[in-house]
């Protein structure tokens, strides 16, 4: 819905921007195509990175994330954070703004966004990026850019290479 009430404007996620390890669901305008799927709702997570998968769970970084800059970010120590987003109907656009690492304030802040197009490209935007990346430390959280390239089908992941992981906790 194109000419909704909604349409165009941006939403800031209350939640998101005052969590830590933190995800929400919102429901898309249109579907996006993601590794031949289409994706109607996306998770937002507070650590850098979109899940579209349906089935959430406690290890949204491993598989089917879309990550602009996945890491152990912290916006409920900083009342500036916000992550907010926009989705026009071609588009959603999700930003993470003065975003801070956990116990690394010194060293911030992070601003950045991902623009997932209806036609399935996938743009990402950096604004302040305020260290090298590779510094980021991943003892806490995975540190990663990119697209998973794995997907679960009733708790089972595919990986590209044909193995099987089925998880066995609930």
């Amino acid at each position: 819905n194109k000419t909704g009430l909604h349409a165009g404007k941006v939403k800031e996620h209350s939640m998101l921007s005052q969590s830590y390890r933190r995800a929400a669901t919102i429901n898309l305008s249109f579907k996006f195509p993601f590794y031949g799927h289409q994706v109607e709702n996306i998770t937002i997570a507070t650590g850098g990175f979109l899940y579209t998968g349906d089935y959430v769970h406690s290890w949204l970084a491993a598989t089917q994330y879309i990550a602009p800059l996945m890491a152990n970010f912290d916006t409920s120590n900083n009342h500036n954070a916000k992550i907010r987003y926009l989705d026009d109907g071609d588009k959603l656009v999700v930003e993470w703004k003065d975003v801070y690492l956990q116990e690394r304030e010194t060293e911030g802040p992070f601003t950045f966004q991902v623009i997932l197009h209806e036609n399935g490209n996938i743009w990402f935007a950096y604004h302040t990026i305020p260290l090298e990346i590779v510094s980021i430390q991943d003892e806490d959280h995975p540190v990663k850019v990119g697209l998973s390239d794995a997907y679960i089908i009733d708790r089972t992941v595919i990986l590209p290479e044909g193995r099987l992981f089925t998880s066995t906790t609930d």
